[in-house]
């Protein structure tokens, strides 16, 4: 018979150290993910941009850029990572979000991941620490790691 304990799935089962993701993986989904999410902004912002008749030297279409851009990237960060753990450039690069204790991470840890993402210069936050995190791992106390 199988009991209620049997249904549950870990996340990560295993006792071994984890495999924290290079600073290489992780630049890689830095520049894949920039791409997926400007292909995805794009998409969006042309139609929106020539129904409004908004045209490039307009200021509106600078603040609807950046408006578009911050709700691209909220989405497509919070939804992919929280519902599989990964972004499109984790997915390449075979890492996974976890928590610092290697958990699946809840909603708020991604979501506060995903806003950490929008720090002035926190791309750069990697260049500073030695332990191949930036400040939107350190700030949602998650991690990138391979996924065995």
């Amino acid at each position: 018979m199988i009991e209620e304990d049997d249904l549950i799935l870990d996340f990560e089962e295993s006792d071994q150290p984890l495999d924290i993701a290079t600073k290489g993986q992780r630049f890689a989904n830095y520049i894949i993910d920039q791409i997926a999410t400007s292909i995805l902004g794009g998409l969006l912002l042309v139609p929106v941009i020539f129904n409004l008749g908004i045209a490039e030297d307009d200021s509106g279409f600078r603040f609807l850029s950046y408006f578009v851009g911050f709700i691209i990237g909220l989405i497509y960060y919070s939804l992919l990572e929280f519902l599989t753990g990964k972004s499109i450039g984790k997915m390449i690069t075979k890492t996974k979000v976890v928590t610092e204790s290697g958990d699946k991470p809840t909603f708020l840890n991604i979501l506060g991941r995903t806003l950490c993402r929008f720090i002035p210069f926190e791309p750069l936050s990697f260049l500073f620490g030695d332990d191949d995190k930036g400040w939107h791992d350190t700030i949602s106390k998650t991690m990138v790691v391979a996924d065995v």
